[in-house]
């Protein structure tokens, strides 16, 4: 379904030339599950947005479902509808309700009817959102906004949904609690999920695939596929869940090391 194939990433300043991203190799498959995991600035966002075309790669091809982006042009409509975005915050607009915010999406993309509200409902339900639905966004909870951004960018039916980092300011519980509702909403709707994340944990509990990068410039370093029996509380108790996060760690640690060295 998608596929990002020798890409890279050259930032021009003023004062500065970096390169961000270098000689990217990735492959997203039809409902897979993939993790992007690595230190601060390695890039991670950068690919994401690549991929949702906020930014554009300075060589490499990026390829969605056998179309093929074009260096000075937009990606079609068409396209842009079958993708969600959540940020690393919720970004919720202040003067709209939460079911205002979260239905959003269906008046850009012109989705109408009963059958598209009945869907933002059921989702404002899954979330536990539907107290406050009619609230505004300054009286939730970090938690509940973040939720809502997520059922946001998932209320069109997206067939890929791109998130970056989107639980990283979320307390531990509250994260827990998060990656386990989208596992049930994925394993529900068999979207293909880009999901970038500086917590190992996360990753092996999420992914089916993890792409491990480094800094300096930004590249994928390994690949690891993850196999475990059960994706529950029961996994942090599987000996692979283990050995998967020691692996990255691992990785992660070498690549700090030698830029301290």
């Amino acid at each position: 379904m998608m596929e990002l194939i020798n890409v890279s990433k050259r930032f021009i300043a003023r004062r500065e030339d970096l390169l961000a991203l270098s000689g990217i190799n990735m492959r997203v498959g039809d409902g897979e599950f993939v993790c992007v995991v690595g230190p601060s600035g390695c890039g991670k966002s950068t690919i994401i947005r690549i991929i949702n075309d906020i930014i554009k790669p300075s060589s490499g091809r990026v390829v969605v479902d056998g179309f093929t982006y074009e260096k000075n042009a937009p990606i079609p409509h068409k396209l842009i509808r079958r993708m969600g975005f959540i940020f690393q915050i919720p970004n919720l607009y202040p003067w709209l309700t939460v079911r205002e915010n979260i239905r959003l999406p269906l008046d850009i993309f012109g989705l109408r009817g009963q059958k598209w509200m009945n869907h933002a409902d059921f989702l404002i339900e899954k979330a536990g959102l539907s107290s406050c639905a009619d609230q505004y966004p300054g009286s939730l909870s970090q938690g509940m906004s973040q939720r809502a951004g997520v059922v946001r960018a998932m209320v069109h039916k997206p067939d890929i949904l791109l998130m970056d980092e989107p639980f990283g300011a979320l307390d531990e519980r509250t994260r827990e609690r998060m990656d386990f509702e989208l596992l049930d909403i994925w394993r529900e709707n068999g979207m293909s999920v880009v999901f970038i994340t500086h917590n190992i944990g996360e990753a092996v509990l999420l992914a089916q695939r993890i792409y491990i990068m480094a800094t300096a410039p930004g590249r994928i370093i390994d690949t690891l596929r993850v196999d475990l029996k059960k994706r529950d509380m029961s996994s942090f108790e599987d000996a692979r869940f283990e050995e998967y996060s020691s692996r990255i760690n691992n990785a992660i640690g070498n690549i700090l090391l030698e830029k301290a060295v």
